[in-house]
């Protein structure tokens, strides 16, 4: 990205129920009277975290004493581009209160999406929304062994689970559907649908029977001129390059997973990324990215470092027990 980008953190601070701050600029600045995440210009050579810590500390009256990285936004405004570097506070002292004389809320995070806020806030209420794991449904021999290893995906607590079931015909996915529902429901997690062509088929049956959204393929993503589902369902899609990535950008997804960041038996023959690769690929685009094979739990923290949301995987999750 160009050095012209003005260098901007911000921190998604929670309270002990979770709900997220946020606060409203003041009269007289840009964007005035809208919602955002409290923070501020880098300034001068300071460190990413030295400026989270002085604009939260002046904004807030806050010390934040640890975070971690959530998603960087690159953003081109009429008077500005800026380069929004969102922290996830993961520890601070203090109690929050407008230092500066701006009102604050405390909010739900599914209530976000539902305030005026920055443009470039749209990704990061994404992220803010999405979990750090997501698995992916694997091979099985029967509907017991579905059930069974559904049921130890979800009782592990991950809230996002992608059902893929590509090779089914329209009938055994419902019965596929069917199944996971209550699993799913039982464990409070939500289910994406992988499904088989026609795409308008998969979503017709998203729509149907509830689920949280759609996974597209990358072939999917690259023949869609549109986003196939509303915002209210979720849009996730499998990407393998830049130019994928750009497309997922255009036609409006929540997220992709991109791959494969290590080498995998499934794809012997695929190049990996590795994480550097993976890095300078994530910087391209304003989307949460989860790396996606030959990954494993403990990944988690290293894709995230590497500007990810996160990782997604099969045989880490379907096959493994490893905890969150």
């Amino acid at each position: 990205m160009a050095d012209s980008w003005t260098s901007v953190v911000a921190g998604v601070v929670r309270d002990r129920a979770g709900r997220i701050l946020i606060s409203r600029r003041l009269p007289g600045k840009s964007l005035a009277g809208l919602w955002e995440f409290p923070g501020g210009k880098v300034d001068g050579k300071e460190s990413e975290a030295a400026a989270l810590q002085r604009e939260l500390a002046e904004e807030l009256g806050i010390h934040v004493c640890t975070s971690r990285p959530l998603i960087t936004v690159h953003h081109r405004y009429p008077d500005n581009a800026v380069r929004l570097m969102v922290f996830e506070v993961t520890a601070y002292r203090g109690q929050p209160d407008g230092r500066e004389g701006q009102a604050i809320d405390w909010v739900d995070a599914d209530e976000l999406r539902h305030r005026d806020m920055p443009a470039a806030d749209a990704p990061v209420i994404n992220a803010i929304r999405l979990p750090r794991h997501y698995p992916i449904t694997g091979d099985f021999d029967s509907p017991r062994q579905f059930a069974e290893r559904l049921q130890s995906v979800a009782a592990r607590g991950y809230p996002l689970i992608q059902l893929r079931a590509k090779s089914c015909d329209t009938e055994r996915l419902r019965r596929i559907v069917q199944t996971a529902l209550p699993i799913a429901g039982q464990a409070d997690a939500k289910l994406l649908l992988n499904g088989p062509q026609p795409l308008p088929e998969a979503c017709s049956l998203v729509e149907e029977y509830g689920l949280a959204g759609i996974h597209l393929t990358a072939r999917e993503l690259m023949h869609a001129k549109t986003r196939p589902l509303g915002r209210q369902f979720w849009v996730g899609a499998s990407c393998h390059n830049e130019a994928e990535l750009r497309r997922a950008q255009t036609v409006g997804v929540d997220f992709v997973c991109l791959s494969p960041v290590n080498p995998t038996a499934s794809h012997s023959k695929a190049k990996p990324l590795g994480w550097n690769r993976f890095s300078e690929q994530v910087d391209t685009v304003n989307l949460p990215v989860y790396a996606l094979g030959g990954m494993q739990p403990a990944d988690c923290d290293r894709a995230i470092r590497h500007g990810g949301q996160g990782i997604a995987g099969i045989s880490a999750y379907w096959h493994g027990r490893s905890p969150l």
